[in-house]
């Protein structure tokens, strides 16, 4: 038995409170045996107060993101595991355990609460593409939130559990670029962000983003409804993915050209509005 068991054994035995043993036959000579028993949890002891660590994970990676409490950017970084997806069901649940060990000594350290998904999001945001669907269907990617947030509890560490709409499209397109991230980076501080509760407005890194929600706001339809963030960013990604590809070296500039664009047909004084040209450029 391991030592550090003993003495809580030794307390659960005098404590008369219940408890069930398995015993397990391994070989004809060894047996396992297996008590389990309900602990107390203790108070958290680190909160939200210094920020948070977002947690993304993928079939082959788990993405890191450490922000302050306002919200910005300290680090990122990935954890590459091929093995915990295609390994054997011992193996698997070890690289598993590593792997949480890792993020729960990283919370630890740097005294910050963790943030990852909720495994019972909305289904109206629950279609977010092929990788999506294949990640959050699979028993590991359970296993590791679930593990995940049994150790944030024994370890006395605040956690929240977010839904994960849109959390790849907005980070590829907003925070990407920005911070030189990989995909799944950007979204792991997405996931940080909204536990702390921010709220992603539709914006484009270097794209001005008032015409650019203008023309968003008009494909959505009935302006007189209050329509939900997410909802935007569901028609950016459904209408202007390849257009917007096509012309972002164009529109990375648009600042520049706002006002000093002459062109054949123009007012008198040949000037173009951000929102003219962003159409021009998403429609051509």
């Amino acid at each position: 038995m391991p030592a550090k068991f003993k003495e809580n054994l030794l307390l659960l035995f005098y404590s008369r409170e219940p408890y069930n043993v398995r015993l397990t036959k391994k070989d004809p000579t060894h047996y396992k045996v297996t008590i389990d028993y309900e602990t107390p949890n203790p108070e958290p002891k680190i909160d939200f107060s210094n920020g948070s660590i977002g947690v993304d994970v993928n079939p082959d990676r788990v993405a890191i993101s450490e922000i302050r409490s306002d919200g910005n950017l300290i680090k990122s970084f990935t954890i590459l595991n091929n093995r915990m997806f295609f390994a054997s069901t011992r193996k698997r649940n070890y690289e598993i355990s590593c792997i949480v060990k890792q993020i729960i000594n990283y919370a630890l350290r740097d005294n910050k609460a963790i943030v990852f998904e909720n495994l019972k999001f909305k289904k109206e945001f629950e279609n977010q593409g092929r990788k999506f669907n294949r990640v959050k269907s699979t028993f590991v990617w359970k296993k590791l939130l679930t593990l995940l947030e049994h150790k944030s509890i024994e370890n006395a560490i605040m956690y929240r559990k977010v839904n994960p709409a849109f959390t790849s499209v907005i980070g590829k397109l907003k925070y990407q670029k920005m911070y030189n991230l990989s995909i799944h980076e950007s979204a792991s501080y997405v996931i940080a962000r909204r536990g702390l509760g921010f709220n992603e407005k539709l914006s484009l890194y270097k794209y001005p983003s008032k015409p650019l929600k203008e023309l968003i706001l008009n494909r959505a339809g009935d302006r007189t409804k209050q329509i939900h963030s997410w909802a935007l960013w569901r028609i950016l990604r459904d209408n202007y993915k390849a257009t917007l590809t096509a012309s972002r070296s164009r529109l990375s500039n648009l600042k520049e050209l706002d006002g000093d664009l002459r062109c054949k047909g123009e007012n008198p004084l040949g000037r173009v509005t951000s929102l003219e040209l962003v159409e021009r450029c998403l429609n051509d």
